[in-house]
């Protein structure tokens, strides 16, 4: 496992001089380096996801039922969160990042796409695009 990098011990230094300016730019800088690595280890875990999916035969175990039910579950967890459209990939997404599940199969998104197409919670918008209508009722 990769070590972490210790950037308080670069940032005492420069808060001991009072100096400000110093200290809101090496801060600055520090930040960005920390975004900068956390971009990078969600594009190494989304690859690992996608390598494990591919080639780590059933991940996730699941009946077309329970798969069905999770799909519907991350829906409306999305939908709950604020979102008022959703695509089939952002669930898919959703279960991956939140719940660690993927789906053991070629295409999620069409499944996805699929189950949320048969909810009267959302409206379909457009392929694989869907609007969050509450209890199905039009707006």
């Amino acid at each position: 496992m990769a070590k972490t990098k210790d950037r308080m011990r670069t940032l005492f230094p420069v808060l001991a001089t009072g100096d400000s300016a110093k200290i809101r730019a090496e801060a600055s800088k520090l930040l960005r380096g920390i975004q900068e690595d956390i971009s990078g280890l969600n594009r190494e875990a989304k690859l690992i996801r996608e390598l494990m999916a591919r080639y780590g035969g059933s991940a996730d175990n699941l009946t077309p039922k329970e798969r069905s039910a999770k799909v519907r579950d991350a829906a409306l967890a999305l939908a709950q969160s604020g979102k008022s459209e959703v695509t089939a990939q952002e669930v898919i997404d959703y279960l991956a990042e939140e719940e660690e599940i993927i789906f053991a199969m070629k295409r999620p998104a069409s499944m996805a796409g699929t189950i949320l197409s048969q909810m009267k919670e959302f409206k379909r918008l457009e392929m694989n695009r869907f609007k969050y209508i509450g209890t199905g009722q039009d707006e």
